[in-house]
């Protein structure tokens, strides 16, 4: 009998010597995502609390899940302000967030391959230029016939902003980061040479530059790419876009299907030149072909805006 007593009494003793460890040791760390991590950017710009605003070009959608499938519940007009609530949430490689906009509570993309749909408000966006953003970090861009591109210390006109170099006309250079909003023109940090600094992309309705993809193509028209590989498109509303087995109108390129106004497309390959236009290799709901992305002064495919 004493010899379980003893027992038990070195089994209660150990018992409260582990309860005081457990007591005293320091709480599991939740393992921490930073914000964007593993979505479709670098790092995210919005935040819970904060407010964003539509980046110049394509509304935006409000889905009712962080979901390309989910139902559109509504839409951000371009430069529209909305509330963030939460995010973000990474998805078929779009980095989404849930917003407010006008009493419409849902969720809206931020960025998709490294192009930002949204941006953090107030930040100059009413600053930007009026077309939608042509690059992404580590694409290659060059300036297009006629005046050389200005490199700036920063993302702005006027003081505090030093003109460090130039970029002539047909230039190539890589860029580094961007697009940032200032004197009314959508600025992207390059590498020209060696010369780290800012460049417009535009100004005024007119693109100063162009992507470059080993080639500096007039026939492609006077439209400045705006779709990248990997990204989803969407064809604007009003009349299909045709598909055809090659980038060109006419004979050996033919027309294998349309994509209606509207429409969502996957972008394969491209861009390639054929008859004064841009064309794209894209899959729409399986079918694969190539569109154009538009004519003249008119895009008919711009990237989506979910």
């Amino acid at each position: 009998m004493r010899k379980f007593s003893t027992i038990l009494t070195l089994c209660l003793v150990l018992f409260a010597v582990a309860f005081a460890a457990l007591a005293n040791a320091a709480p599991a760390q939740a393992q921490s995502i930073l914000p964007g991590e593993g979505c479709a950017i670098v790092q995210s710009r919005l935040f819970a609390g904060g407010q964003g605003a539509v980046t110049p070009g394509v509304p935006n959608n409000i889905r009712n899940s962080a979901s390309i499938y989910g139902a559109v519940i509504g839409r951000i007009p371009a430069n529209g302000v909305f509330n963030v609530i939460s995010g973000p949430n990474c998805l078929q490689g779009v980095t989404w967030w849930q917003i407010n906009y006008n009493g419409i509570v849902g969720w809206t993309a931020e960025a998709q391959n490294g192009t930002y749909y949204t941006v953090p408000y107030p930040s100059g966006q009413n600053q930007c230029g009026s077309l939608p953003p042509v690059f992404y970090a580590g694409q290659q861009g060059y300036v297009l016939p006629g005046l050389p591109n200005v490199l700036r210390s920063q993302p702005w006109r006027g003081a505090g902003s030093a003109i460090i170099g130039n970029i002539p006309a047909g230039g190539v250079f890589t860029v580094i980061t961007g697009p940032q909003c200032g004197s009314g023109i959508t600025w992207w940090q390059v590498n020209y040479n060696g010369a780290i600094g800012w460049t417009g992309q535009d100004g005024n309705g007119q693109y100063w530059v162009n992507p470059y993809n080993g080639q500096q193509d007039a026939v492609c028209g006077t439209l400045a790419p705006s779709l990248s590989v990997g990204q989803w498109g969407y064809v604007l509303p009003g009349l299909p876009n045709a598909l055809r087995t090659a980038p060109a109108q006419g004979s050996g390129s033919y027309v294998v299907g349309s994509i209606p106004g509207g429409a969502h497309v996957w972008v394969l390959e491209g861009p390639a030149c054929g008859s004064g236009m841009r064309w794209w290799r894209v899959d729409y709901n399986g079918q694969q072909g190539w569109t154009s992305e538009g004519q003249g002064s008119t895009y008919w495919v711009v990237p989506a805006g979910f």
